[in-house]
């Protein structure tokens, strides 16, 4: 994750800044930063998520398009799967409508 760690220089040492930082934890970057700048003060104002994350998830690079289809046919495997005695009657039913209904004469 990206971390922005805000650091305060002491009295008189200039303005606070913002440093972006890419580590594991808060506590991590907040540490990169305080060992940076000795003296001043650091505290963590935001994160973000890294484009290259490392795991967890359901990222395989499909966009949110893709995915939405990939869990719309898992539900509907389920279903059929779950209610098999009416997924085939109608199944069949459609099947025989489709294939009178587009078949030319």
């Amino acid at each position: 994750m990206f971390y922005d760690i805000k650091v305060n220089p002491p009295q008189g040492d200039g303005s606070a800044y913002i440093e972006t930082i890419e580590a594991d934890t808060q506590s991590e970057a907040t540490l990169r930063v305080q060992r940076a700048n000795p003296g001043c003060n650091v505290y963590c104002v935001g994160n973000r998520a890294s484009n290259n994350s490392s795991g967890g998830g359901f990222d395989f690079g499909f966009d949110d398009g893709t995915k939405g289809l990939i869990v719309f046919g898992l539900l509907i495997l389920f279903f059929i799967v779950k209610y098999w005695y009416i997924a085939i009657p109608v199944g069949l039913i459609v099947s025989i409508l489709l294939y009178f209904g587009l078949k030319d004469d």
